[in-house]
């Protein structure tokens, strides 16, 4: 195997494992962890919310950051190649999904800080939350096919010997 291989290989394993991990968070999340949203009451939601909340962040910051630095890698590394289409594509993705958890989810998890919430701001809050975590869960339900679709590819080109 060549260095470049090896270089490509590496970036896409650790590329692939972290987009895994975010996919099944994001889905964990919808099936799991907040299946019954709709039962949060201001007088339990905190210890449910805030914990889970509060270590996904800290975890998802290092993991979006391996991330995109596996894509800026692999652009670099397969930029004369078709394949850098795909990692425009990854880079696009993960961007929108950063932007949508940024500036759109974290604000509700700020605003619902406040010990003076009321049942209707947690509701209200509780449906705008989830529907931006449903967005973000497309968006990344999107970059992980993204992803395995450059590995089938690349396999089959592998096994056609071209």
């Amino acid at each position: 195997m060549t260095a470049y291989a090896a270089a490509v290989a590496a970036c896409i394993t650790v590329l692939f494992f972290c987009s895994s991990v975010y996919l099944g968070v994001f889905w964990g999340l919808h099936f799991f962890w907040f299946p019954d949203w709709t039962k949060l009451t201001v007088d339990n939601f905190r210890p449910q919310f805030f914990g889970p909340i509060g270590h996904a962040r800290k975890f998802f910051t290092i993991v979006v950051v391996l991330m995109y630095l596996m894509i800026i890698a692999l652009l670099v590394l397969q930029w004369n190649t078709p394949y850098r289409y795909f990692h425009v594509a990854s880079f696009l993705l993960l961007s929108a999904s950063f932007y949508v958890g940024n500036w759109l989810v974290f604000p509700i998890n700020t605003a619902l800080k406040d010990p003076g919430v009321t049942q209707a701001d947690l509701t209200s809050d509780l449906v705008r939350w989830m529907r931006f975590n449903s967005i973000r869960t497309l968006i990344i339900t999107v970059m992980w096919l993204v992803l395995m679709w450059y590995l089938l590819l690349e396999q089959f080109r592998a096994g056609s010997g071209g």
